[in-house]
């Protein structure tokens, strides 16, 4: 093992940004994704934000060397 990483903050970047810039674009995802399709996926990203809040979800980052 070469390094370790959390990288569960740049996880909670990325959901929070991705539910943001989704909330912003709502009305033409929903005609892209349909209604229940959009609430479903931003659902999803709030579950992946507050986990990772509370300490339930993390991300982390392995780096091998392969001998």
């Amino acid at each position: 093992m070469v390094e370790t990483e959390n990288r569960t903050a740049a996880l909670l970047e990325n959901a929070t940004g991705r539910l943001t810039a989704r909330q912003k674009h709502a009305s033409e995802l929903e005609q892209v994704e349909g209604a229940s399709g959009f609430a479903r996926y931003q659902d999803y990203l709030r579950s992946v934000i507050a986990m990772a809040e509370r300490g339930a979800l993390s991300r982390m980052m392995y780096l091998a060397e392969l001998r």
